[in-house]
């Protein structure tokens, strides 16, 4: 495979706006998840950071804002553009539960959202004895 120039990239970049798509035989059909563009997933940061911080204020309205600028930022119809907007706020907060944890945990999966809190989690986790690849020294216990 050859190396892309500048322009290749940055075309090739703007263009791919990766898809996934979700089954929801639930609703009889499919859904797309798109891929946020670097602009956007910055945006989505900000808005993340203020509704936490809204919490303390009203907490159900902070997750009504989290879900609603989740749900409208990342699904899309088979070509890429968003399907919704925050204009469907007070219809997409009387979606099925169910249905919307798994189409969050899709879009946290297919954008990376969370890899970064796990990794540090596991980084930052106390190796015991027993699960250090060695054996446990005499006389202890684990």
């Amino acid at each position: 495979m050859a190396f892309l120039t500048r322009e290749q990239f940055l075309s090739k970049g703007k263009v791919h706006r990766s898809v996934k798509s979700v089954s929801l035989p639930e609703l009889g059909g499919e859904i797309g998840v798109r891929c946020l563009p670097v602009s956007e997933r910055r945006a989505f940061d900000t808005h993340v950071r203020e509704a936490m911080a809204a919490r303390e204020k009203d907490p159900a309205k902070a997750d009504d804002a989290f879900l609603v600028g989740i749900l409208t930022r990342c699904l899309c119809g088979a070509d890429g553009k968003p399907l919704l907007s925050e204009q469907d706020a007070a219809d997409l907060v009387e979606i099925d539960w169910k249905l919307t944890e798994r189409l969050i945990e899709e879009i946290k999966e297919w954008n990376g959202l969370g890899e970064k809190v796990q990794e540090q989690a596991e980084k930052n986790s106390v190796t015991t004895p027993s699960d250090n690849g060695l054996p446990p020294k005499a006389g202890a216990t684990g």
